[in-house]
């Protein structure tokens, strides 16, 4: 078994969504949504991205930045497929998603975890039969309160396919901007 510990910087890194216009600005698709950031403030020409048959990619000279084109529950087959194209391992991989156990505006990175429910993760670990990858899960819960009055806490999936507020857009901004610095200083 290896026990080397993951890079603390992503050598790929997969931004989770569903493809299609209805689907591009949901709390589901934070994760493609991180990457958009990302590319947009790191990359010369962020519009290069290039097409392999299940994902689409954007390389750079330390880590290559791939969207899948599948729905989030089958992601695990292009996460694969880009593993196997670029020959790097799932020791490498970083993979952006939505998280609604952590409240919108946090994040936190882990190691090695389950998929703690989350299908489009479930679908990875599946395909890479390993939980031995990065993950970043960005937080998309709402406050359980408004000026000290409780709200009822939603089910993830009443939420996850909601359209992000432009409130919540503003919140995410400034996630993605401390996530990037986390990730590349």
């Amino acid at each position: 078994m290896n026990h080397t510990p993951p890079p603390k910087t992503p050598r790929i890194l997969v931004g989770l969504g569903n493809p299609g216009p209805e689907y591009a600005h949901t709390y589901h698709n934070i994760g493609s949504l991180f990457l958009d950031s990302l590319t947009e403030t790191m990359v010369d020409s962020p519009r290069d991205w290039k097409d392999a048959n299940s994902f689409s990619y954007l390389r750079t000279p330390h880590t290559f930045f791939v969207k899948p084109h599948v729905f989030m529950n089958e992601a695990g087959k292009a996460v694969s497929a880009a593993l196997r194209y670029f020959s790097l391992s799932p020791r490498d991989l970083f993979v952006a998603h939505d998280d609604a156990d952590i409240a919108l505006g946090d994040f936190k990175i882990s190691f090695g975890k389950s998929a703690g429910g989350h299908r489009g993760v479930q679908s990875i670990i599946d395909a890479l039969d390993t939980s031995s990858f990065s993950r970043i899960r960005i937080g998309v819960r709402a406050p359980s309160s408004l000026f000290g009055i409780p709200l009822p806490r939603r089910r993830a999936g009443d939420l996850v396919l909601k359209k992000i507020s432009t409130a919540h857009m503003r919140v995410f901004r400034d996630t993605f901007s401390t996530l990037m610095h986390t990730l590349y200083d």
